[in-house]
């Protein structure tokens, strides 16, 4: 950066470069996209650089995966979290509805709402067992609600 002050750095949106664009823009359509087939042009000019496995996928890569393995590699940490959430005993959620997501991901079915519900059901757990294990909040005994 040099002895330039930081409010003269020039910002770059490379994407919208004028040559780029206009190459891009005079493409023939059919060079983009062919019918069956998306992102025809880019799958032909990496065609030399990936492996035909990749260049055959018709899916994108999601964030979904990510979830489904950290649920997977913390599951023992999850099912004792499940079996007696705070939040539940605290109203916050419903033990029952809430209940059957972890199966689904352990038979590797998920769906995106669900894997939101989960991920924020978590989080609101642990932020309310830290809150409490902190003291800031105190929590009456969990069985004493379950039993009634």
């Amino acid at each position: 950066m040099g002895d330039r002050p930081f409010w003269a750095e020039e910002v770059r949106y490379p994407f919208l470069d004028r040559d780029l664009v206009e190459f891009l823009v005079a493409i023939p359509p059919d060079q983009l996209k062919r019918p069956g087939e998306s992102r025809f042009l880019m799958r032909r000019a990496l065609a030399h650089l990936l492996p035909p496995e990749v260049l055959r996928r018709r899916t994108k890569g999601g964030a979904g995966r990510c979830y489904i393995v950290m649920v997977q590699r913390q599951w023992n940490e999850l099912e004792a979290i499940f079996r007696a959430p705070l939040s539940a005993s605290l109203g916050f959620l419903d033990c029952n509805a809430f209940s059957g997501i972890p199966a689904r991901i352990e038979e590797r079915y998920i769906l995106t709402h669900s894997t939101f519900q989960l991920l924020n059901g978590i989080k609101l757990e642990l932020w309310l067992r830290d809150v409490a294990r902190r003291g800031i909040i105190h929590v009456a005994a969990q069985n004493s609600q379950r039993s009634a």
